[in-house]
């Protein structure tokens, strides 16, 4: 079993397009690179603090990236991520726009928005040669596109990160003896919903900032 968290940026068609335009896309590529930098380090970090034995698998696609913990502590660990990298998603996206704005403060682009999906499911990992000749992981497995579905659903409602049932279930059973409604607080029921492409219906929910640190307070309590 493994924690899969798909993370994308929305609405980049147009600053794409008007960035090339005025050769300044460097500056769309800069934060691409900058979240992409600070996912990895923050990944590593969560890999540390919730103890799992494999290191995480990270993999840019398009305007985000896919990031898988497999482990059975896996929807701890992207839980936590989750909830420390939204917190440096703004100022980038600020710094961003503001720069935006300073090179051309007659044409407003649209303004960018973001979203996380997690679930927790199957990944079959493999093994492939880069076109440099390099080794490289990749992963398949249903689990990656409920992870992208339950993303895109972030874009129906205010939550910028929503989890499936599983994640929360699994999160509550790797807490252990801690009190359910001591947590409850950081999910809202978002009620059941049909995904694109997922015959079945599935509950969501929407998460709240701040359960890294409660995740953080029950690790080094455990130890």
């Amino acid at each position: 079993m493994a924690g899969i968290l798909f993370f994308d940026i929305r609405n980049f068609s147009s600053h794409r397009q008007f960035l090339a335009d005025h050769a300044k896309a460097g500056l769309l590529t800069k934060l691409i690179q900058s979240l992409l930098n600070k996912a990895s380090e923050l990944s590593g970090i969560c890999n540390r603090i919730c103890k799992l034995k494999k290191k995480p698998w990270m993999n840019h696609t398009g305007d985000g990236f896919i990031l898988i913990f497999e482990t059975d502590r896996g929807s701890l660990a992207a839980l936590r991520f989750a909830s420390v990298f939204r917190q440096f998603i703004k100022p980038l996206l600020d710094e961003y726009t503001s720069k935006l704005e300073q090179l051309f403060p007659t044409h407003p682009l649209q303004d960018i928005d973001w979203g996380m999906g997690l679930h927790d499911g199957g990944a079959i990992s493999f093994t492939y040669k880069d076109v440099d000749e390099s080794e490289k992981v990749g992963y398949i497995g249903s689990a990656l596109n409920w992870a992208s579905r339950v993303e895109a659903a972030t874009k129906d409602h205010t939550f910028h990160i929503i989890c499936t049932e599983k994640v929360r279930v699994l999160f509550l059973r790797a807490l252990g003896s801690v009190q359910s409604n001591s947590v409850s607080k950081y999910f809202s029921a978002l009620g059941r919903h049909r995904l694109r492409g997922l015959s079945t219906p599935i509950e969501l929910y929407g998460c709240k900032p701040g359960i890294h640190l409660f995740i953080d307070k029950f690790i080094a309590d455990s130890k």
